[in-house]
C-alpha cells in the first residue's frame, strides 16, 4: 500500500453536502462537571472513497467544517486483502497504526456523534464485508486484524510447545482402574443403619457387597473383610453429598530420545444414591520433560493469554488471594508402578527412582531427581534398600555429604558392621549422625537408644551442650525420666535445659559439677533460675547481650581495682558484667536493657557503666553511670531515666571519684580517654546536625545533645609522660565557679 502517493493522488476533501450539513448544525452550549462547551447534533462526519483497492476513510469535525475546513482531522487507509491499516494525522502530519478509537481525540472517543452518508456507509459496508454502519464497522474490522495478529503471535509460542508435547504416549490401558483403586487412597464402605447385628455394605474399593464385623459407626475407620483394605465407615443416612481430598498421581513413560513424568490430580464426587458409581476425575495438570541429561522443562495445564485452556511452558503460580485446594495439597503421590521393570532397563534405571517408586507408598519423583542430580550416592542407596535415609534427605531437613569411595560404608563414613545396623532399622540422617557420632567417640549407643533420639527429631548437634559431661545413653536414662514428669516434648526439653545451663553459667554456678549440670527437675531449676536473674525477659536478654558481646565480661574484672571506690556516704561499684548491669538497669528502667549500644562501647572500651549506691543502702540501687576511661561522667540516671535532685548532692563525691581515677590512670588509659573525648564530640555533633529529640518522660521534646552536655562531668585529662600535672587547671577552674 503506497500510503503517500495515495493521499496525493486523491485528496479526500468535503463535500457541498457535508459542509452544507455542517452549517445548519448550530451549536448549543452545556455544562457538566468539566466545565461548559459548544455541542452539536453530529460532532464528525465521515466521507470516504475506494480506490486502487484501498478504501480511504476521512474524518471531519463539525466545528472544522463550519470554520470552511474542507481537510479531514484523521484519513484512514484500508487494505482488506493485506489486511492492514494506517492512519495519517494531518494536525501532527504523521502515520498512526492505532485502531480508530485510539487515534488522540480531542475527549473521549465514545462520546462522539458520526453522520455518514448513505453512499460512504454502503462504500463501507460493501468493502469490509460488515453488517454494521459507519465508524462501527471499521472499528469491527480493525478489532479482527488484531486479533488474527494476536493469534499468530501467540501460535508463534504454542506450536513449539504442541510440537514438543505431541511425543507424549497415551496412558496405559489400565491407567483409570489403576487411578481408581491405587491411585487414590480414600475409600469408603456405605452401610445403612440398622439394629441388626449381622449387618452388610458396599466397599469402594473392591466394588462388592461387604459383611461387617462388629457395630458400624459413621466416619470410623476400619478394614474392608473383603479385600482386607483401609476404609472409612459411611452411613448412607448421614453421608449427604462428599467429595474426597485432591489426591496425586505419578506417571513416567519414554517419550522419543526423553523422558516424560505426569502428574495426575485424583478426585471423587458422591451423591446421595449414587454412592456405587461417583463421579470420578484424573485430571492432569502437569507435566515434566527430561532429556538425556536430566534436564527438566515443566508444563502446566491452565488459562492461556487468550483466556483458552491449554498446555502451557513454565510453572504454575498462584497470587497471595488464590484460596484453594491445591495451595495446601500434599503433593506427594502414588507412583504407577507396571511399568518400573520396563523403565529399570532405560536411562532410568540410572537413577535409583525405580527402585525407590517400587518400595514407597507416596513420592515426589520429579523431587528426588532433583536430589539425586545433588547426590549421586542415593542410587547406590535407593538399590542398596536405605529408603529411610533417603526419606530424610527428600524431606529438604538434611544435606548428605558423602566421601568418594566405591564402598557406600566409607562414602557414608561408616563401617560394615554399622551400615547393616542403618539398613535394618531403616534409620533416617539422624540415625546415621549417631553412628558416625558412635564410631568418632568410640562409645557404644545401643540402637534402641538412636532409634529414640530419631523419633524425637534429636541430633547430635542439639545436645552437644551436655555431650561432654553425659554419654548418649546417660542423657537418654535422664531425658525419659524427666519428660514423665512434663507435658511438653523432649525437643522443647532439651532447649529448657539448654536454657537452665545458659543461665546458670551467667550466674557464675560451675556447671561441670552434676549437681549443676544434671538438676532433679528440669522444669523447675529452669523457673528458679529465671527469678534470680530478674525474670524470663530478664534472662533472655541477658543471653542474648552475652553470646553477643563476650568481651564485657573479660573486661569489667580488670576494671575493680582502678574504678572502685567509696566515702562516708556514696560507694562506687564496679559490677561483674552483663548480668549484673543488666539486672541494674531493669531495677531501675534504664533503655540499657534493651540497648546494646553501651556494650558495644564497653567492649571498644570507649565508656563503663558503673553503679552509683548510697553506703548505708549498698544493696539498693540508686544511680547507673556511663563514664569514660578518663574519669569523664557521660550520663547520670536514676528511676526511670531521670534525675533528682539527690544527684547534685552526691557530685562532690563524684569529682573526688575522679580525682581518684587520674592518680591511677596509665598511659594506654590515657589513651583510651582521648579517644573516647573525641568520639563523644563527634557524637554530639551528629546528634545536633540531625536534630534528634527525646521522645519520652520528663524531658520530651529537648533536643538530645543538650541534654547530654548537661548531664556531662568533666575530668582533667592526665598527659602521657610520667610526673606530669593531675589536674587540668581549665577543669579546676570550672569546678571552683
Amino acid at each position: 500500500m503506497q500510503k503517500k502517493r495515495l493521499l496525493t493522488a486523491y485528496p479526500l476533501e468535503a463535500d457541498a453536502q457535508m459542509l452544507e450539513k455542517a452549517a445548519s448544525d448550530c451549536p448549543v452550549q452545556e455544562k457538566s462537571y468539566y466545565g461548559a462547551r459548544n455541542t452539536y447534533q453530529y460532532d464528525i462526519h465521515i466521507n470516504c472513497q475506494v480506490k486502487e483497492g484501498i478504501l480511504m476513510a476521512g474524518f471531519y469535525f463539525t466545528r472544522d467544517l463550519r470554520l470552511g475546513a474542507r481537510k479531514p482531522m484523521f484519513e484512514l487507509l484500508i487494505d482488506r486483502e493485506n489486511e492492514n491499516y494506517k492512519t495519517w494525522d494531518f494536525e501532527h502530519g504523521k502515520w498512526k497504526s492505532a485502531t480508530l478509537e485510539h487515534l488522540g481525540w480531542p475527549r473521549y472517543f465514545g462520546g462522539y456523534r458520526f453522520f455518514i452518508s448513505e453512499e460512504s456507509n454502503r462504500i463501507i459496508k460493501e468493502y469490509l464485508g460488515k453488517t454494521e454502519d459507519g465508524e462501527t464497522a471499521i472499528r469491527s474490522f480493525q478489532w479482527s486484524i488484531l486479533e488474527k495478529r494476536l493469534e499468530k503471535r501467540h501460535r508463534k509460542e504454542t506450536d513449539a510447545w504442541d510440537k514438543e508435547l505431541s511425543e507424549i504416549p497415551k496412558l496405559p490401558k489400565d491407567w483409570d482402574m489403576w487411578a481408581d483403586r491405587q491411585g487414590m487412597q480414600q475409600h469408603y464402605l456405605f452401610y445403612e443403619y440398622s439394629r441388626k447385628k449381622k449387618q452388610e455394605g458396599y466397599c469402594t474399593w473392591c466394588g462388592q457387597i461387604v459383611p461387617i464385623a462388629g457395630k458400624p459407626k459413621h466416619n470410623k475407620i476400619g478394614v474392608c473383610r473383603r479385600c482386607h483394605h483401609k476404609i472409612q465407615f459411611k452411613a448412607r443416612g448421614r453421608a449427604g453429598k462428599f467429595s474426597t481430598e485432591a489426591e496425586t498421581a505419578y506417571l513416567i513413560q519414554p517419550c522419543s530420545d526423553k523422558f516424560v513424568l505426569r502428574q495426575f490430580k485424583l478426585k471423587r464426587w458422591y451423591s446421595p444414591g449414587q454412592y456405587e458409581n461417583p463421579y470420578r476425575s484424573f485430571f492432569e495438570e502437569r507435566r515434566v520433560l527430561y532429556d538425556q541429561n536430566w534436564n527438566g522443562e515443566e508444563y502446566y495445564y491452565g488459562t492461556y493469554k487468550n483466556g483458552t485452556q491449554r498446555w502451557i511452558k513454565g510453572v504454575k503460580t498462584y497470587g497471595w488471594f488464590w484460596n484453594c485446594e491445591d495451595l495446601n495439597r500434599d503433593y506427594r503421590g502414588v507412583l504407577y508402578r507396571r511399568n518400573l521393570p520396563g523403565l529399570k532397563k532405560t536411562l532410568l534405571g540410572r537413577t535409583g527412582l525405580p527402585e525407590m517408586g517400587r518400595h514407597c507408598s507416596r513420592i515426589l519423583p520429579d523431587q528426588y531427581l532433583r536430589e539425586w542430580k545433588r547426590f549421586p550416592l542415593l542410587e547406590q542407596l535407593a538399590k542398596a534398600g536405605f529408603f529411610g535415609l533417603i526419606h530424610s534427605v527428600l524431606d529438604g531437613a538434611y544435606n548428605l555429604k558423602s566421601i568418594p569411595s566405591n564402598s557406600l560404608a566409607k562414602s557414608l563414613g561408616l563401617d560394615r558392621g554399622r551400615l547393616q545396623r542403618l539398613k535394618e532399622h531403616q534409620g533416617g540422617y539422624l540415625f546415621l549422625e549417631w553412628l558416625k557420632f558412635e564410631m568418632k567417640s568410640g562409645r557404644y549407643i545401643s540402637d534402641q537408644k538412636i532409634l529414640w533420639f530419631q523419633e524425637c527429631d534429636l541430633s547430635v548437634q542439639d545436645l552437644s551442650f551436655i555431650l561432654d559431661r553425659m554419654s548418649p545413653e546417660r542423657i537418654y536414662n535422664y531425658l525419659t525420666k524427666q519428660c514423665d514428669r512434663v507435658l511438653c516434648t523432649t525437643k522443647e526439653l532439651v532447649s529448657t535445659w539448654r536454657d537452665y545451663l545458659n543461665m546458670a553459667k551467667a550466674l557464675r554456678l560451675d556447671t561441670q559439677q552434676e549437681i549443676f549440670f544434671k538438676p532433679k527437675d528440669i522444669i523447675a531449676s529452669h523457673h528458679k533460675m529465671i527469678e534470680k536473674l530478674g525474670g524470663r525477659n530478664t534472662a533472655s536478654k541477658i543471653w542474648e547481650m552475652e553470646e553477643k558481646y563476650p568481651k564485657v565480661d573479660a573486661i569489667y574484672p580488670t576494671l575493680k581495682d582502678q574504678y572502685a571506690f567509696e566515702d562516708e556516704q556514696y560507694r562506687i561499684i564496679v559490677p561483674d558484667g552483663i548480668r549484673e548491669i543488666i539486672r541494674e538497669g531493669t531495677a531501675l528502667k534504664l533503655c540499657v536493657t534493651w540497648s546494646g549500644i553501651y556494650f558495644e562501647r564497653i567492649e571498644r572500651q570507649e565508656t563503663y557503666l558503673f553503679f552509683l549506691r548510697k553506703k548505708e543502702q549498698p544493696d539498693v540501687p540508686f544511680y547507673l553511670l556511663e563514664v569514660e576511661p578518663g574519669g569523664t561522667i557521660r550520663q547520670k540516671r536514676t528511676y526511670d531515666d531521670e534525675q533528682t535532685p539527690e544527684i547534685e548532692e552526691a557530685k562532690h563525691f563524684l569529682k573526688k571519684w575522679q580525682r581518684f581515677i587520674q592518680k591511677n590512670m596509665t598511659k594506654e588509659d590515657n589513651r583510651l580517654a582521648q579517644m573516647s573525648a573525641e568520639l563523644r564530640a563527634e557524637e554530639l555533633m551528629e546528634l545536633r546536625k540531625k536534630q534528634s529529640k527525646i521522645w519520652h518522660g520528663s524531658l520530651r521534646g529537648k533536643l538530645l545533645a543538650d541534654i547530654l552536655e548537661a548531664d556531662l562531668m568533666e575530668a582533667a585529662f592526665c598527659a602521657e609522660a610520667e610526673g606530669a600535672p593531675l589536674e587540668d587547671p581549665q577543669v579546676l577552674e570550672r569546678e571552683a565557679a
